[in-house]
């Protein structure tokens, strides 16, 4: 790996994380932790379920609707929470390929 791409992932990284962690820390706050647990169980569930798109090499996660609902109805916070829940259980959710450590890190990055 090029010092160029070292260089890259170090900065998604950590904007990743900085962002996480003031988005968690600022706006952190559940009105309604039903909702909050429903949207995260949903999420989870479908993040591992995983659409072929015609056209498209890759796949989709039906997660990203739960995601939408959630930042137009919960917080900041709890928002990112579902979100970076999602990312990780469609990393490791039976992939193919057992991720890198990096990957998942970037995927909960980005």
């Amino acid at each position: 790996m090029t010092h160029t791409a070292r260089a890259y992932i170090a900065l998604i990284l950590c904007v990743g994380a900085a962002l996480l962690a003031a988005g968690l820390g600022l706006s952190w706050s559940c009105r309604d932790p039903l909702r909050f647990a429903l949207y995260f169980s949903l999420a989870i569930f479908a993040a591992g379920t995983k659409v072929k798109l015609p056209g498209v090499t890759g796949t989709s996660s039906v997660a990203f609707i739960f995601i939408l609902l959630a930042t137009t109805e919960l917080s900041l916070g709890e928002t990112l929470l579902i979100a970076c829940g999602a990312a990780l259980a469609q990393c490791l959710w039976k992939p193919k390929v057992p991720p890198r450590v990096v990957q998942v890190a970037f995927s909960l990055a980005g």
